[in-house]
């Protein structure tokens, strides 16, 4: 069932309670004038909303409005690379942590990996985001794309750091059904 607006729940409820009957028992003409005016407002407020059953795109249902997906690129920290045929750059910023749980070590969590990232389409602002290897978000949306860290390279080992330069990124790009 449809929630009820508030203007209509003020025309069905407020007004007919509070309106004064005029000498011939019926409504006063003010009160008409107003309940059609609130009466119409909410009809073509209704009917300018035709998206609202659309879903919106989350870390969960995302696969299900980004159907297409449309390669996946794997790019050296700090370095920057193109989507063949998207023209969609994507340049990665930077590593800012790596607490995951390194081979060779007992852990009480797996651990996060967090990437910056910067991604801009042809004649579009660019978009700085983040993306996790565990936390959220595991996803992040831009223009008509959904991208997604799909692995952060190497792997840590115990006792061996890794140097940010020696970080790759690989990241899966999905696209917007035109549909939705």
């Amino acid at each position: 069932m449809e929630k009820i607006s508030l203007p209509v729940t003020v025309l069905l409820f407020y007004l007919p309670c509070t309106a004064r009957y005029d000498k011939t028992g019926g409504f006063p003409m003010n009160s008409i004038i107003i309940l059609i005016l609130f009466g119409g407002m909410t009809m073509f407020t209704a009917g300018c909303n035709h998206k609202t059953n659309a879903p919106l795109p989350t870390e969960e249902n995302f696969q299900e409005i980004y159907t297409a997906k449309i390669g996946e690129i794997t790019i050296a920290n700090f370095n920057s690379g193109e989507l063949p045929g998207e023209g969609l750059i994507i340049q990665i910023d930077s590593v800012l942590e790596d607490s995951r749980c390194p081979e060779g070590a007992t852990c009480i969590w797996e651990g996060n990996g967090k990437v910056q990232i910067t991604i801009q389409a042809k004649n579009s602002e660019p978009k700085t985001i983040e993306l996790n290897t565990t936390l959220k978000p595991q996803v992040e949306f831009y223009e008509n794309y959904a991208i997604t860290l799909v692995a952060l390279a190497p792997y840590p080992k115990l006792n061996h750091p890794i140097k940010q330069e020696d970080y790759q990124i690989t990241l899966a790009v999905y696209k917007r059904d035109r549909d939705q």
